[in-house]
């Protein structure tokens, strides 16, 4: 299965997501942390018109 996400968003660190946020953290960071944890492959574009996540699951 794959889902395709896209939004006007814009990542200021590349590695975004890839490192467990704190619990005691107020900049968010869960959510692309929680897609990490749970798909097969996360795929990343940013671009001047915002953010395409590609998120690939195995059945």
């Amino acid at each position: 299965m794959i889902a395709e996400i896209h939004d006007d968003g814009h990542l200021s660190d590349p590695l975004t997501g890839r490192h467990r946020p704190r619990l005691a953290s107020t900049d968010g960071g869960r959510g692309l942390w929680m897609i990490h944890q749970l798909c097969d492959l996360v795929e990343i574009r940013a671009t001047e018109g915002g953010l395409t996540l590609r998120l690939h699951m195995t059945p």
